[in-house]
């Protein structure tokens, strides 16, 4: 028996498709073709019609749901989807496909890991191979949500929603990009012996870890209406929505990413500093290294003396000797600043002097001097 229902009205230009059950590989019991080929036959038979797809599922077999999730991302006509209750596990990766995404403000989208059903005795290497196989299998699902969230939430904080199997309302699945709107056409539920029904569908309690928060999203506990969220003028949620991107940008690691940005700080002011260097000038490139060493030293703030240096010989030589008379012969042995003759007789001199009280400095800090 097939999982998915298609209706096609003559005199409609939309056809609908129902996935209101598990979603199957292959249809047991039944001599038919797997369950994906039929359902590329089912398509063709549209003729490129534009479609509607309802989803009201609680998943079930990735594979199967990856090739129906390809063969709508490649049908000729639009395709939107809707949720009309509850989108959990492979049932997601199908709703990706579609162009728009809508929800009621009162259905629920979960996701989770894959899983794999283990029968019989397997050694070490049998089970590794699992293993990676669940991996792989993950990396497709992420790859599938990140081309319909695009940059609204990270790798990252995909594996850590999935390894926790996160239920998001329609205003948190719109907030990561899983969907496009939310209405306020509320759909129906109650838990009934063990049961989620769920728009007339029944979904095993069993199948959930928690059960119990699905239904206070489909009870509309916390969850705020689309025409609520109107009346307030959207300004509170608006707010909300913009920390829960940061939060998912930052994946809820604040300490690490300030690391982070102080370690980028650091590289960019290196960066910087090194750019000013000029092959062969020695005597400018030391200076760049004593600013490099200098935590607090910045590009913009050396530039001025650099651009100085560089551009009067006189001062620059004046510099290179300071320096290696300095070095050579030890700081008593080199006045800092020029007699008060040399600064009547000669103008070039008080250029000089600047640079020379600059330098004066720096020489300090790295020699010692007084």
């Amino acid at each position: 028996m097939k999982f998915w229902e298609i209706k096609n009205e003559v005199n409609t230009d939309v056809a609908q498709l129902y996935i209101y059950k598990e979603i199957d590989n292959s249809n047991w019991g039944d001599e038919e073709i797997a369950t994906p080929i039929k359902f590329a036959k089912d398509l063709q038979e549209l003729g490129g019609k534009n479609l509607m797809v309802h989803i009201n599922s609680c998943g079930g077999d990735v594979f199967a749901a990856q090739a129906i999730y390809n063969q709508l991302k490649r049908y000729p006509g639009n395709v939107d989807v809707i949720i009309d209750g509850l989108a959990a596990s492979a049932a997601t990766i199908v709703a990706c496909a579609g162009n728009k995404v809508t929800m009621p403000s009162n259905t629920a989208y979960l996701i989770h890991n894959p899983m794999n059903l283990l029968i019989g005795f397997y050694n070490e290497q049998e089970l590794n191979e699992t293993v990676i196989a669940l991996k792989a299998v993950k990396q497709t699902i992420i790859n599938v949500y990140k081309m319909k969230c695009k940059d609204k939430i990270t790798d990252k904080l995909l594996t850590k929603m999935m390894d926790e199997e996160t239920i998001l309302t329609a205003q948190e699945a719109k907030d990561y990009g899983f969907i496009d709107e939310i209405d306020d056409n509320n759909v129906s539920s109650a838990i009934n012996k063990g049961f989620l029904v769920v728009n007339s569908v029944k979904f095993n309690e069993k199948s959930f870890k928690n059960p119990q928060k699905i239904m206070d999203i489909l009870n509309n506990k916390g969850v705020k209406s689309m025409s609520e969220i109107k009346k307030s003028g959207g300004i509170i949620d608006k707010l909300q929505g913009i920390i829960d991107n940061f939060k998912s940008k930052n994946e809820e690691k604040p300490l690490e990413n300030a690391v982070e940005q102080a370690k980028k700080a650091e590289r960019e002011r290196i960066l910087a500093l090194n750019s000013l260097k000029i092959k062969g000038n020695d005597t400018i490139n030391a200076l760049i290294d004593e600013a490099i060493a200098d935590e607090t030293a910045t590009a913009e703030a050396i530039k001025p003396y650099i651009d100085k240096i560089a551009q009067n010989v006189g001062a620059k030589n004046i510099v290179q000797d300071t320096i290696k008379d300095y070095i050579d012969g030890g700081a008593g042995q080199i006045n800092a600043m020029p007699s008060d003759d040399m600064m009547q007789n000669n103008d070039d001199m008080k250029t000089q002097n600047i640079l020379m009280e600059a330098m004066k400095n720096e020489l300090n800090v790295k020699y010692g001097g007084k």
